[in-house]
């Protein structure tokens, strides 16, 4: 974890990772997406959770700036996708019961 301060003692902040300006959907995904749903698959319950101010990169990050386009697509598309290909490579004997929940909170 990555520790940050400002000019002020009181206030420190904590990051997991700092992305660069050019970093790529792929790499945000790797870092942040992949491990949840590989983590549900054993069983565990997954939140990726994205907060900042307006105009600050959350539906980039997220949706993409092309959500088709296999290169522009953010972390819930590429989730989606991972979960469906997990799905196909299961064994045929096992059912599975996928439960997505989002939501934008808005003011």
């Amino acid at each position: 974890m990555k520790q940050m301060k400002d000019n002020d003692p009181d206030h420190r902040f904590s990051f997991d990772h700092i992305f660069q300006g050019n970093s790529t959907q792929e790499e945000v995904y790797n870092s942040v997406g992949y491990e949840v749903v590989e983590s549900a698959f054993e069983g565990f319950n997954g939140t990726v959770f994205a907060y900042g101010q307006t105009s600050s990169g959350k539906t980039h990050t997220c949706i993409g700036p092309d959500y088709v386009d296999k290169e522009k697509r953010g972390i819930l598309p590429r989730m989606v996708g991972h979960i469906y290909d997990k799905i196909k490579q299961g064994p045929s004997y096992i059912e599975f019961r996928i439960k997505v929940s989002m939501v934008e909170i808005y003011m």
